[in-house]
């Protein structure tokens, strides 16, 4: 039996879509029949109790004692991958070098952290992403035995930089059960409460300029006018003081409510009763949210920034240009549809995600890699140089 340590930053919801993704491979590893453990710095306890079905999680605490448990745990590696998530950390190097010394084979997923967006957005951030470059990131890459990336553009972004060999494509899951199921009692009575049967327009994400949210607020200020049955609803945790920003521009406008962090059965609720999910990123490597959206029957507004061309392949949403101009065009059609419009690209869109982004597909994908990585000799050949 394949095992599987999956280390990360932490767990919780300002940890964003990496954290839930980590979380559900893992979940999803283990219901298949193999063993997987995650190890992290530190998690959120109510957080973790909301995901359901229990995963084995090591929290370390300190980044020295992440590296004498990986040690430790290592010691003996009988049948055993060790999967980072993430580039910048250096918790993410101290696991590859621990991991290599005790010739384990390693897969990473660089969710997103090599896109322009992630390298260039913040001079200070973009500082410590050079040095960790010049450092430890670029041998990662060129000595990993597998590089996992969840999107072709992602796929792409690595081959820009001379990444060739070692990737394997797999797409982020999603919990199709949890999210297509109608929404409990309580959680559905949560969201009557504040919107009764108001037309929704659902933004879910984390407050961050990359969200293009303020963008979104631009195209409400044009469209509110117009459309006077909908109301626009912003949710997730605010990153980097954006919020502040976000709040001014919200000044005077009408029928728009920003609601803070959604878990559990508050956010399965407002996915699947809202009738259009937005999310207008300049950069995203999958964006789990939209998966979460899709599964609960609810058309989407993206950006082709987001890997989800097929939206438009399976006519359940819009894919549009990044910027002010093609959201506003975009947010026009959308809201101009009827609810049994809505209704029946929602439909197809919890085809989508059945058919090709459940977890139980994904685990199955990331299981057979596990599978190849450990066939031949523990480190893959280098890669040259990368970055």
């Amino acid at each position: 039996m394949t095992t599987s340590l999956h280390v990360y930053r932490g767990l919780g919801t300002r940890y964003g879509g990496v954290a839930a993704s980590v979380y559900g491979l893992a979940q999803s590893l283990i219901k298949g029949g193999s063993e997987a453990e995650i190890v992290v710095l530190e998690a959120d306890a109510d957080w973790i109790r909301e995901q359901g079905f229990p995963v084995p999680i090591t929290v370390c605490g300190s980044a020295w004692k992440l590296l004498c448990y990986l040690r430790h745990r290592l010691s003996r590696p009988n049948n055993c991958v060790i999967h980072i998530h993430g580039l910048w950390s250096p918790i993410s190097w101290f696991a590859f070098e621990t991991a290599r010394l005790a010739m384990v084979p390693i897969v990473i997923s660089t969710h997103g952290t090599l896109s322009p967006w992630a390298l260039e957005f913040s001079p200070k951030k973009r500082l410590k992403k050079l040095i960790a470059r010049g450092t430890y990131s670029g041998r990662m890459l060129r000595r990993a035995s597998a590089i996992h990336v969840t999107s072709a553009q992602e796929k792409a972004s690595l081959s820009e930089r001379g990444i060739g060999r070692g990737i394997c494509l797999v797409p982020l899951g999603v919990d199709f059960e949890a999210f297509s199921r109608t929404p409990s009692a309580q959680g559905a009575r949560r969201f009557s409460e504040q919107f009764g049967d108001k037309r929704v327009l659902l933004f879910m994400s984390r407050i961050h300029p990359v969200k293009g949210i303020l963008d979104l607020i631009g195209a409400w200020k044009v469209l509110a006018p117009e459309f006077t049955d909908w109301h626009l609803v912003i949710a997730g945790p605010d990153e980097s003081g954006h919020l502040s920003e976000v709040e001014e521009a919200l000044t005077g406008l009408e029928r728009v409510l920003y609601v803070g962090v959604l878990q559990g059965e508050d956010r399965i609720a407002a996915l699947g009763l809202s009738e259009l999910f937005v999310l207008p990123s300049y950069s995203e490597n999958f964006g789990l949210v939209v998966a979460e959206a899709l599964a609960a029957g609810t058309p989407v507004v993206t950006t082709r920034a987001a890997p989800w061309s097929d939206i438009e392949y399976s006519d359940c949403g819009w894919w549009i240009d990044t910027g002010q101009h093609a959201l506003n065009d975009g947010l026009r059609r959308a809201l101009q549809c009827d609810p049994e419009s809505l209704a029946l690209m929602g439909q197809r869109g919890q085809v989508l995600i059945a058919e090709k982004y459940s977890w139980r597909s994904v685990a199955t994908q990331v299981s057979e890699l596990y599978e190849t990585v450990l066939r031949p000799a523990p480190q893959a050949q280098d890669r040259g140089r990368v970055l």
